[in-house]
């Protein structure tokens, strides 16, 4: 008969033995930087929302001169270096030249393709005439619906779902095809190619608009 020792210890023994295995694991010390600056820029996000009556950031207001969603709310995050994933090339030389001391100093992040991260194009206005505003609160199921996410190569300040921005608007930047965002209750989780979903289906992509596109009465 097996003592309730002799379980404590063999749980003990299993505890120990995934820990260490867990330690032994290499760490993808980019995806946990990448992570915690999308999880700042989330809280920025709803910082802004609860001085502007709600209202999500626009991802353009088209002025004399353009202004996008990273410089409403760098104001909420106060560290431009939130912007930029060590993972992504565009990003590394600017993260390699900043010290500690500049961080406030970074004026690519007001500039189209500078930043690692874009925003979800259908969260809020694009500038156009049609656009309209939205609110964090008409949002169905924030728990569902991406905000901001790794951003590849192109423009680098929006997420279309769509199969022709798969690595131009957004797309993989970390290993093994992986990208990393950020919803709008603040989690964050990471999609490949396959598990992403998009607005249509197509070369092993899962129609999924409602990851993007999810407002209450539609």
């Amino acid at each position: 008969m097996i003592t309730k020792f002799e379980v404590f210890l063999c749980s003990a023994i299993f505890a120990v033995g995934v820990i260490l295995l867990t330690a032994a694991l290499p760490q993808d010390k980019n995806a946990v930087i990448c992570s915690s600056n999308l999880k700042k820029l989330s809280q920025a996000v709803h910082a802004y929302t609860e001085v502007y009556d709600g209202f999500l950031p626009p991802l353009i207001v088209r002025n004399a001169r353009w202004e996008f969603w990273m410089s409403r709310i760098l104001p909420f995050t106060k560290d431009a270096r939130n912007f930029y994933c060590p993972a992504n090339a565009r990003a590394q030389k600017i993260l390699a030249d900043e010290t500690d001391g500049e961080r406030d100093l970074l004026p690519a992040v007001f500039d189209i393709g500078s930043t690692s991260y874009g925003m979800n194009t259908y969260l809020s206005s694009d500038g156009s005439k049609r656009a309209r505003w939205r609110k964090l609160s008409e949002a169905a199921t924030p728990a569902y619906t991406i905000s901001i996410g790794d951003s590849a190569l192109k423009r680098g300040y929006s997420l279309r779902p769509v199969r022709a921005c798969w690595q131009f608007d957004y797309g993989p930047v970390h290993k093994q095809g992986v990208s990393i965002y950020t919803f709008l209750d603040g989690h964050v989780e990471s999609f490949t190619k396959s598990t992403l979903g998009l607005a249509e289906s197509f070369d092993g992509w899962k129609k999924d608009i409602k990851r993007w596109k999810n407002w209450k009465g539609q």
